[in-house]
C-alpha cells in the first residue's frame, strides 16, 4: 500500500519534523533510543549509531545541520549548502520516485497506490479488501473520528510563497508525473 501525498504538503511537513526532531538529543529521545532503537540494532550497526549519537550531543553550530528522515548520499552537504527546506524536497522526491517505480513494477495484486487527499471510509474499506482483511468497524470508525478532511492542503495554504518557490524546482516534475498540480 503506497499512500501518496501532495508533494508541497509532504515537503513542508518533513521540513517541520526535521526542524523539530533533527536537533540534539532530549531526555525523551534518549529513552526512546535506549528503549527501542538499541534493542533493534545489529552489532555491526553500533559504531554508526554511536557516532550519530555523539554528533547529536554537540551543538548544531559545531556538528553542522542535522538531517531527519530518509537519508540519501550527500544529504549532509546539501543541508549545509541549501538548508532543510530544499533538502526535505529532495528527500520527498527520491522516496516517492523510488517507491512508485518499484511498486508499479509489481503485479497489480501486489501494489495499491492511493492518495491521502482521497482518504475516506470507502477508500479504507478498499484498502482492507486489497489486503484480504474483513471490514472492521473499528478501523472505519477511526477514519471517521480521526481523519480531518480539512487537513489535506493545510500546509500549502499556510505556507510562505517564497518557500513554495524554493522547493518548486526540486519537486515540480515529480508532482506532474504523479498528476498533482503545482499550484
Amino acid at each position: 500500500i503506497h499512500i501518496l501525498r501532495n508533494g508541497v504538503d509532504s515537503v513542508l511537513s518533513l521540513n517541520d519534523l526535521s526542524s523539530r526532531y533533527g536537533g540534539g538529543v532530549t531526555d525523551s529521545r534518549m529513552r526512546h533510543i535506549a528503549g527501542v532503537r538499541v534493542s533493534q540494532m545489529r552489532l555491526r550497526q553500533y559504531p554508526y549509531y554511536a557516532g550519530e549519537f555523539l554528533r547529536r550531543l554537540l551543538p548544531e553550530r559545531l556538528a553542522g545541520p542535522r538531517e531527519w528522515g530518509p537519508r540519501f548520499p550527500g544529504i549532509r552537504a546539501m543541508l549545509r549548502e541549501r538548508g532543510r527546506l530544499e533538502t526535505s524536497a529532495v528527500q520527498w522526491r527520491m522516496c516517492v520516485e523510488l517507491a512508485c517505480g518499484f511498486g508499479r513494477s509489481l503485479p497489480a495484486d501486489r501494489y495499491l497506490e492511493c492518495r491521502l487527499e482521497d482518504m475516506s471510509v470507502q477508500l479504507v474499506q478498499s484498502i482492507m479488501r486489497f489486503c484480504g482483511l474483513p471490514e472492521d468497524s473499528a478501523v472505519t470508525g477511526f477514519v471517521v473520528r480521526e481523519f480531518d478532511q480539512s487537513m489535506p492542503g493545510t500546509r500549502r495554504a499556510n505556507a510562505e510563497p517564497a518557500d513554495i518557490e524554493r522547493i518548486r524546482p526540486w519537486i515540480a516534475s515529480t508532482m506532474a508525473w504523479l498528476g498533482y498540480a503545482m499550484e
